[in-house]
């Protein structure tokens, strides 16, 4: 189950790149928003997001740009007409896309078929492998994916990023945000390692609070580690560029994980 729920977390923050182009002509290249107008397209798509999902045949709601800067971009199947709407919400345009089902693609390269990602690695760990807290409550185990290295800029802390619900569930319950800071990370995770301690590969350092019930728009967690402990590489995909770009609509993506 945690699994398909970290699955489904990462088809949530990458959903939006894999859409094909709305309906009707192409566009011009969108101007770039700033931080502000981006926060401020958030605070309008929360405000009416459960008004639009209450819409018959609305699959999801995000933020996209078009030639004017921010829109609203709705998501509805393929396969049935599209949702009635209102043209606008406060100050953002509706866009409507047309999607399917998502489903995992076959690699154009052969990979391993995902065991190697659930099994033991050596350090320093690559990512995109099985990981997660060394906790086992009422003989019940876990796991994960250990998600990408980082550095934090303001410390220097090595470490990488993962998911709360990952590194931060704690016990009686497996709740997330209720894992102590400082709690130990193991590889693999629990779950893929008969419920015995794994090799320790960094602790809790801090999380993103998930708000049961309320608006949430990440599920992540900084584990601090060390350079012997973890590596920049993503198992199956390599290691990730350091100049990152804005994604384009339609534009490949990749996912390695447990």
């Amino acid at each position: 189950m945690r699994n398909r729920i970290m699955a489904y977390g990462f088809l949530f923050i990458l959903c939006m790149y894999l859409l094909p182009g709305p309906t009707g002509a192409a566009d011009p290249a969108p101007q770039r928003p700033s931080a502000e107008d981006y926060r401020e397209a958030v605070s309008v798509q929360s405000r009416h997001e459960s008004e639009i999902f209450r819409v018959p045949g609305v699959r999801g709601v995000g933020i996209g740009t078009d030639a004017q800067g921010l829109s609203l971009s709705v998501l509805y199947h393929r396969d049935g007409p599209p949702p009635t709407l209102a043209s606008r919400f406060e100050n953002l345009t509706v866009r409507l896309y047309p999607v399917g089902e998502f489903r995992a693609l076959t690699a154009p390269v052969p990979r391993d078929g995902g065991a190697a990602h659930q099994t033991f690695q050596p350090l320093p760990t690559p990512m995109g492998v099985s990981g997660g807290h060394a906790l086992i409550c009422n003989n019940f185990c876990t796991g994960g994916t250990l998600g990408f290295k980082v550095c934090d800029a303001s410390s220097g802390q090595v470490g990488y990023i993962t998911n709360n619900h990952v590194a931060a569930s704690g016990c009686p319950n497996f709740c997330p945000n209720s894992a102590p800071i400082g709690t130990a990370q193991r590889q693999p995770g629990s779950i893929d390692n008969g419920c015995l301690a794994a090799q320790n590969i960094g602790s809790l350092s801090r999380f993103v609070t998930i708000s049961d019930g309320g608006l949430n728009q990440v599920d992540a967690a900084f584990v601090a580690s060390s350079d012997a402990q973890v590596s920049s590489t993503i198992l199956d995909i390599g290691i990730p560029t350091t100049s990152p770009v804005d994604p384009p609509l339609n534009g490949s993506v990749m996912k390695s994980g447990r």
